[in-house]
Formats: structure tokens, C-alpha cells, sequence
């Protein structure tokens, strides 16, 4: 969004809301675009062998995120 502003010549003291700049801009706002590139790499990673640590990672992050404990014997 700074970078918009300045682009656009926009400063502090406008008082111009940042949906107004990205209104007349038309870009797309980051986090869109990294939550996107996240779910990209989330689904290749589904594809993997399931003893590729990419592969295991999520579900570890699940397991620990819900509470479980993720032993040896669980994966």
C-alpha cells in the first residue's frame, strides 16, 4: 500500500482510505495473493510419499494445532 501511495502521490496528511487506493489502482492486495500461493503449495505438497518431511509437516502442524500428541506411532 506505501508503495501505492507513492506511486499515486498520496501523503499521510490526505487522509485517503487504503480501499480508495487499491480501488484506483485495481491491484490485487498482498495477502490475497500470499494466502493464494500458500494453498498452491499446500496442494503439492498433499501429493508427495507420505516419509517426505513436506508431506508430514502439515499434518504434524494439525496434530499440534488441535492438541494431539504426534508420537512415533502416530502420523
Amino acid at each position: 500500500m506505501k508503495c501505492q501511495c507513492q506511486v499515486l502521490g498520496i501523503h499521510w496528511f490526505d487522509i485517503i482510505s487504503n480501499v480508495d487506493v487499491q480501488a484506483h489502482t485495481g491491484l490485487t492486495p498482498l495477502s490475497k495473493l500470499l494466502a493464494a500461493r500458500c494453498i498452491s503449495v499446500f496442494g503439492h505438497s498433499v501429493w508427495l510419499e507420505s516419509d517426505v518431511p513436506a508431506h508430514m509437516a502439515p499434518h504434524k502442524h494439525i496434530n499440534l494445532s488441535v492438541t494431539r500428541l504426534s508420537g512415533p506411532d502416530r502420523n
